[in-house]
């Protein structure tokens, strides 16, 4: 045998370790699978919103999920969400 060679004490840990991560890869990848897209009832209620709101029937070509957003997104967001505002007028003014 070379000087290289494994004890199979040390092989045995290191295949311990590896089936841990293989096990732990596949549970992340089952999350993540099961949060990719959305299901057919939440796209219908969103076309339904767009529907009333438009007034008409449109083509949804694309949804997808905002995720977390960093302190920059949101502010930014804020911002031109705030820059649409329309006035609001309380009672008659003459």
């Amino acid at each position: 045998m070379s000087e290289d060679a494994v004890s199979r004490e040390d092989f045995n840990t290191v295949l311990r370790e590896l089936q841990d991560v293989k096990k732990r890869l596949q549970e992340l990848e089952a999350k993540l699978s099961a949060n990719d897209g959305i299901n057919d009832e939440t796209a219908q209620v969103i076309a339904a919103a767009v529907a009333a709101y438009l007034g008409k029937r449109a083509t949804i070509r694309f949804i997808r999920k905002v995720g977390d957003s960093d302190q920059w997104t949101i502010q930014g967001r804020a911002a031109l969400q705030g820059s649409h505002a329309m006035t609001r007028t309380r009672g008659l003014h003459r």
